[in-house]
């Protein structure tokens, strides 16, 4: 349970419709599975002790008693397990009946949760209120919820059938008991529901033993979380559904009075999916996102040419997959203001590090795409400043890298004057948060189309649109691009050759956008960001070369504020991003030592 993880399970079992002796018994047989699973919360179907298609059986005061009965020793069998379980029985109170889940949790039962909109013989259950027996008293109402003491976050709310729509808590537990239809959308309604108000949903459907008069249950079970589905089981299906919840991403706030339990803290051994590449588009809807995305950096760009007054968008082209990117969406931008594509003006600029392959693939885009392409040598300005400053011109240190970098920026900037044009920025999320761009040069633009973008995403979303019929002529040259190793080409190479590496010098992209997938968008610590990279990374990298990369990580991270505080603007088009115009707020000399201690500790661990 450390990290905020914990294994939960919605499971179902074979029942005898009228025998809660022998249902108690089932259910114990299903706790003890899931808890051999490391199970600590688990909901069982509504009216699993009795069946959940009795009718008006319902009105027999022997069923009733049995099934309370079995409720009873089922509470006090299921304690050496150590979870928290929800299964379903019908209680009366005060001469009405209600179909009620109920907690199970130490021994004892925690709380009656009343089906709020009921159907004959069962009545709405009240919001709060008591159950008295035996001489102890149960909280009886749909207006609770189940705070776990030991795990901040670990706040459940029950909802039966269509009540969880309804409820509102971070874990939702649905108890359901449904026939089955072609037509049914429950399923898809619980995803968008979960998703919508970010909480993780457990839903048990009654299934093998209900009563098949009037039709058959469907038996779906399924643990979603923010709108993911971590694990189901099949239609008519008996069995049991686990997963590891992660607390830390849902979001989802409590009503009602709290009702506390307890949970022995233990290890959750993770079986869970990581995606290693959290940025990327689904595959089932890639192609149709990348566009979407696309079309809104190109809004934001025609808008802002607009407002502008601006005739021509101006960009530098260095056959790299950020410039490529910014080229689409301004010849996408020149598509809705209904200008000529030679409106975008292209300018490469080789310099000292200027490979053959960029240079041409270049060129490449540039005529596959109709824009203007124009190209301005720079060596012998760079140099010349140099000289003006003092430096040997030799010496490849940061100044005569930047020196080249500002240098286009200039050139880009001064151009734009001269067309009353617009420089379109290139650079993106991954290197802004890393602080991969030097200040006052690739750092600055006029208006920043993928500065909400990382470079995962980049490279796909340029192969899914090399799929597309307009951009044909220049799709060779942009699978060779997204092919290319990263590099700012600002040393010189061997014989032509690309001479640094960006990978090699501040670690894996795919890696770095993990790390700042979660540390954005949860908040993540080292700690568990690594335990979830060991996952998803499992057989590509050991433990010693995530942390190295982290440590780097956090360092660049901390370090590069001062750049991101004076961002240009750039359309949001993700969830996530650095703009310091409400996306990410801190002040440039936050110190790094909480982050960096921790990783030092995972090190040595």
């Amino acid at each position: 349970m450390k990290d905020g993880f914990i294994t939960v399970g919605a499971g179902n079992f074979a029942i005898r419709a009228g025998d809660p002796a022998y249902n108690g018994g089932a259910a114990l047989a299903a706790l003890r599975r899931g808890a051999e699973q490391g199970v600590k919360v688990m909901v069982l179907p509504r009216l699993c002790l009795t069946g959940a298609t009795l009718g008006d059986l319902y009105r027999q005061e022997a069923l009733l008693a049995a099934a309370w009965d079995a409720l009873l020793r089922l509470a006090a069998n299921a304690k050496s397990l150590d979870l928290l379980a929800v299964v379903g029985l019908p209680v009366r109170q005060g001469g009405r009946l209600y179909d009620c889940a109920a907690p199970i949790g130490g021994g004892e039962v925690l709380w009656l949760c009343p089906r709020r909109e009921a159907q004959a013989p069962f009545s709405p259950g009240p919001e709060t209120g008591v159950f008295s027996r035996g001489g102890s008293s149960i909280p009886l109402g749909w207006g609770y919820h189940l705070a776990c003491l030991e795990l901040s976050g670990l706040e459940l709310g029950i909802g039966l059938e269509e009540d969880v729509f309804e409820t509102r808590a971070p874990v939702l537990l649905n108890p359901a008991a449904a026939f089955f239809s072609v037509e049914d959308r429950t399923m898809a309604d619980l995803n968008g529901f979960s998703h919508r108000c970010g909480a993780a949903l457990l839903r048990a459907g009654a299934g093998e033993g209900e009563s098949t008069t009037n039709g058959v249950m469907d038996g779906r079970c399924a643990v979603l979380e923010a709108g993911e589905s971590l694990n189901r089981t099949g239609v008519f299906e008996t069995g049991l559904a686990v997963a590891q919840l992660d607390l830390e991403r849902v979001s989802s706030s409590s009503r009602g009075e709290a009702i506390p339990f307890s949970l022995g803290i233990a290890e959750t051994q993770l079986t869970r999916t990581v995606n290693p590449s959290p940025f990327l588009l689904p595959q089932d809807r890639a192609k149709e996102l990348a566009q979407t995305i696309l079309s809104a950096q190109a809004k934001g760009l025609a808008h802002r040419m607009e407002r502008a007054f601006s005739r021509r968008a101006v960009i530098g082209i260095s056959g790299g997959v950020d410039s490529t990117l910014a080229l689409l969406v301004a010849v996408r931008a020149m598509e809705l203001l209904g200008r000529d594509f030679q409106e975008v003006l292209a300018v490469t600029m080789p310099c000292f590090g200027t490979s053959n392959r960029t240079y041409q693939n270049a060129q490449a885009l540039c005529r596959g795409l109709g824009v203007e392409l124009r190209e301005i040598p720079l060596g012998e300005a760079v140099a010349g400043h140099l000289r003006d400053i003092g430096h040997d011109g030799v010496t490849q240190d940061a100044a005569y890298e930047n020196a080249q970098a500002r240098e286009r920026t200039q050139v880009l900037m001064d151009l734009a004057n001269m067309e009353g044009g617009l420089v379109v920025g290139t650079g993106d999320l991954s290197e802004l948060a890393l602080g991969w761009a030097t200040y006052n040069g690739d750092h600055m633009s006029m208006y920043g189309v993928n500065a909400n973008l990382p470079k995962t995403l980049i490279r796909q979303m340029l192969l899914l649109l090399a799929q597309e019929p307009a951009y044909a002529p220049a799709a060779e040259a942009i699978r060779d691009i997204v092919d290319t190793p990263v590099s700012p080409e600002l040393l010189p190479g061997a014989d032509g050759e690309i001479g640094q590496i960006t990978e090699e010098v501040v670690g894996p992209y795919e890696l770095h956008d993990f790390f700042l997938y979660h540390c954005l968008k949860y908040g993540s610590g080292p700690r568990k960001i690594l335990r979830l990279a060991e996952r998803a990374f499992h057989g590509r990298y050991e433990k010693d070369t995530i942390l190295r990369w982290m440590e780097l990580f956090y360092k660049r991270f901390f370090a590069a504020q001062f750049k991101r505080s004076c961002l240009p603007d750039g359309p949001g088009v993700y969830g996530v991003g650095l703009s310091p115009r409400g996306q990410w707020v801190m002040p440039s000399d936050a110190y790094a030592s909480i982050w960096l201690n921790q990783v030092e500790e995972l090190m040595q661990e």
